[in-house]
């Protein structure tokens, strides 16, 4: 799992945010033309990016986790 800010005020807003919340991911620093690139125009948005390097599904907004979790085992069961 891997996050993406897109922070207007890049890593000066990033580092304390992150080391307020302790998040158990890699966070990266995004960008106006990356998030143009994925469609995103809300946060947050997940992706979820099979074996192939294809988006598999996307979640715009808030995560139904339960969905997120039957998703994810589905595409690791996958061979």
């Amino acid at each position: 799992m891997v996050g993406v800010s897109v922070d207007e005020g890049g890593w000066s807003v990033l580092k304390p945010f992150l080391a307020s919340t302790g998040i158990p991911y890699t966070m990266l620093l995004g960008n106006g033309p990356l998030a143009q690139q994925y469609g995103i125009d809300a946060l947050p948005d997940t992706f979820l990016i099979d074996r192939h390097g294809k988006i598999a599904a996307v979640y715009r907004g808030l995560v139904d986790w339960n969905d997120l979790e039957s998703h994810l085992k589905a595409m690791l069961s996958e061979r």
